[in-house]
């Protein structure tokens, strides 16, 4: 069961994809280093199937929720997951 919208907004980032907000959820290890896996092996061939697999892991939406949005949306959610799995973790 997916985490209340409000609670979800204070622990990452959330991006407006066209009239939906999507959250993208702050990423374990183990999460950035499979989506930087996927992001240096498609470095030269970018694959749809990358796109997805960025959304799924960084992200709370469902296959189904992901498939109601077009190439450039799934794009969009993408590149802010590929931005939290690449940006500098700072020490608290």
């Amino acid at each position: 069961m997916p985490e209340p919208q409000n609670k979800i907004a204070k622990l990452g980032k959330t991006i407006k994809v066209g009239k939906i907000d999507v959250h993208i959820k702050p990423l374990t290890l183990t999460e950035r280093a499979q989506i930087l896996d996927v992001v240096f092996a498609d470095a030269e061939n970018v694959k749809f199937s990358s796109l997805v697999k960025y959304c799924q892991i960084g992200t709370v939406l469902s296959d189904d929720e992901l498939n109601e949005f077009g190439i450039d949306e799934l794009t969009r959610i993408a590149t802010a997951v590929t931005e939290q799995a690449t940006k500098k973790k700072l020490k608290k």
